[in-house]
């Protein structure tokens, strides 16, 4: 039988002795703390370098398993309903990969002449760049209609 949560306690080789290395959530967790803290970390610049934190309740794995873990599932992401907002409680929840590939934040404008494939709503669509608004317009209505 394994211990609870919160009666682990002490410091192994200067780390927080938990038990919870191996636990389902805690690679999640250090990636959370990765992508927000660490400038080496591949996506700090869309975390941590816009701003976005973790609240200071989930810094302990601890807390973090035991507010996250009743709804996970192996198959599922840690997504921010805001993704404004910073990883906390009421900001953070589940999602399919799908699911989470919709809540995306808006990107910078398409500067090749190369058209771009997004998601939106869960419907594909195609971007193309135009000129001017009357020929994206022009081409709107060409496609409408066919």
């Amino acid at each position: 039988m394994s211990k609870p949560i919160n009666q682990a306690k002490g410091k192994d080789h200067g780390h927080y002795k938990h038990g919870l290395r191996f636990h389902p959530l805690y690679s999640r967790h250090r990636q959370m703390l990765a992508r927000c803290y660490n400038i080496k970390h591949k996506s700090y610049k869309n975390y941590g370098g816009r701003g976005i934190t973790v609240c200071d309740r989930w810094h302990d794995v601890v807390n973090f398993i035991a507010d996250m873990e009743s709804a996970f599932k192996p198959e599922l992401r840690l997504d921010r309903i805001d993704n404004n907002g910073n990883y906390e409680p009421s900001n953070c929840r589940w999602t399919t990969c799908s699911q989470n590939s919709k809540n995306r934040r808006c990107r910078a404008k398409n500067q090749s002449k190369v058209d771009r494939v997004v998601c939106w709503k869960g419907k594909w669509y195609v971007m193309r760049p135009f000129e001017t608004k009357e020929a994206a317009e022009k081409f709107a209505f060409i496609t409408e209609n066919i």
